[in-house]
């Protein structure tokens, strides 16, 4: 079980679903993969660390 619960950027293969890399902690500076993504989606920098924040609760990991 993999536990990715808030945020995980998944690395694979164009065309094969061969799972190359999860990770779990990704990058959060605004030129890194999951902001890019974010504001490709178009949410902001700042909403997109709001969202993380409250998808969080500010608690304890939950065990898988």
């Amino acid at each position: 079980m993999l536990c990715c619960a808030n945020g995980c950027t998944l690395s694979r293969r164009a065309g094969t679903p061969y799972c190359l890399e999860i990770n779990a902690l990704p990058g959060l500076t605004p030129g890194s993969l999951v902001p890019v993504a974010a504001k490709g989606a178009g949410i902001t920098y700042g909403e997109l660390v709001d969202r993380l924040l409250t998808a969080s609760g500010g608690g304890s990991p939950t065990p898988c």
